[in-house]
């Protein structure tokens, strides 16, 4: 019978050696295996509607340009299997469904309510990071700042009001309620400082017209159900 001998020379390597060559050789078969499955069900099974509606959020939300939605779609397409072609088809398509639609709104929608509202609210003394904001938290921080700088020329700011634009994506396909951040921007605040705000923020849209829901305490949330009707704007479309 024969036996398989290991060479003298790879018999003095550590088995620990070994062992990390084994983990290499396994994470790297199973990559493989992963990348080759996730790059053919998502080429085999593309969804043209999720696409769509990814085009849909960025052209109702009214605030990125042409090339900033077409990267969007075109992400949310090359994801699906589709074509840079198809994703600006796609687009073009939801730009021109608003153009539509917006024919049947009424003169004064409640997003541009929504916007006097945030108007207002600047003029009272708040940080409002114009209304939408990409990144809460870099808002929140950039208020913090601000407040100091005020402090320092002898003004008063009476913190931050804002809603996130990650937030949207529910309301603009289904309808929903824009959620609101809001506070002080300093540590230590009491519990009439903090319902001043809010009172601010639910007496600023009842002014518009707007139908925030809150209750008038501190533990409830306030929000605003709002039908997103934002129009298209020329400055938004495709630049030659």
């Amino acid at each position: 019978m024969l036996f398989f001998s290991m060479p003298t020379f790879l018999q003095n390597v550590p088995i620990i050696f070994y062992t990390a060559i084994g983990l290499i050789l396994l994470y790297w078969v199973a990559f493989f295996v992963q990348d080759r499955f996730f790059l053919s069900t998502s080429s085999e099974a593309p969804d043209p509607e999720f696409v769509r509606d990814s085009a849909r959020v960025v052209v109702r939300l009214g605030k990125d340009n042409y090339r900033e939605m077409l990267d969007n779609v075109a992400d949310a397409a090359s994801y699906c299997g589709l074509t840079f072609s198809e994703a600006e088809q796609i687009l073009d398509e939801e730009i021109e469904s608003l153009i539509s639609d917006q024919e049947d709104w009424p003169k004064v929608t409640e997003v541009d309510s929504l916007n006097t509202v945030f108007s207002n609210l600047e003029i009272l003394g708040y940080f409002t990071g114009g209304g939408m904001v990409d990144d809460p938290g870099h808002e929140v921080s950039k208020a913090r700042r601000l407040e100091k700088l005020a402090k320092r020329k002898g003004q008063k700011t009476l913190g931050y009001i804002f809603y996130p634009r990650d937030y949207l994506e529910e309301v603009v396909l289904n309808g929903g309620s824009v959620d609101f951040w809001y506070g002080l921007t300093r540590r230590k605040t009491s519990q009439e400082e903090e319902l001043r705000v809010m009172n601010d923020l639910n007496a600023a849209l009842k002014e518009q017209g707007l139908t925030p829901e809150w209750d008038g305490t501190l533990k409830s949330h306030l929000t605003l159900p709002i039908n997103w009707q934002v129009r298209w704007d020329e400055n938004r479309a495709k630049s030659d």
